[in-house]
């Protein structure tokens, strides 16, 4: 069975009791199914229904999400040392979602804020940890001469990478070859 496309629009984040809550409308196949909101209190997720628009559309798309959820294998728990099995709830489902949503944009924030470093610093530490270091040259590194980006790669290279640290940029060999 085809995996319906889901996606999050509206998305608001927040600090709650128990960790991060979210509030966002749930997209399935483009159309609008549900808000939910997660209080960040350790409780459910709790899903309201869309009663706006064709509300044809969005029971049918609910159905083929619920479809699916149902022939998904059982999920495994390891509780207390014992593992168990559950079937799949919508709840699960759309929780594993946000949280593949919530790692790509995080992701993609890190490779924007890394973007801007490699404009102006030689950037390093070890590669996916999200632990890094920069020398910051204050100015765009395409307006030193190669030769001086040449010597300071170096320097970096022999005083910083050590074990598995490494120089982050991904800009340097065109800076440095032209």
């Amino acid at each position: 069975m085809k995996e319906p496309k889901i996606t999050f629009k509206n998305v608001k984040t927040f600090q709650g009791m128990e960790g991060v809550g979210i509030n966002a409308d749930v997209y399935i196949n483009g159309v609008k199914c549900y808000f939910i909101i997660d209080s960040g209190d350790g409780g459910d997720l709790e899903f309201r229904d869309i009663i706006q628009g064709n509300i044809t559309n969005i029971q049918f798309n609910k159905m083929l999400l619920d479809e699916y959820i149902k022939s998904l294998p059982e999920k495994k728990w390891n509780i207390g040392g014992t593992e168990k099995f559950f079937k799949v709830t919508l709840e699960d489902y759309i929780n594993d979602k946000i949280v593949e949503w919530d790692e790509q944009r995080q992701k993609k924030k890190f490779q924007n804020k890394m973007k801007k470093l490699f404009k102006t610093c030689i950037v390093f530490g070890v590669p996916d940890s999200g632990s890094y270091q920069y020398l910051n040259f204050k100015k765009p590194l395409d307006s030193f001469p190669p030769e001086y980006l040449d010597m300071q790669i170096h320097n970096v290279q022999k005083k910083y990478c050590k074990g598995d640290v490494q120089i982050l940029n991904t800009n340097l060999q065109q800076l440095v070859a032209n």
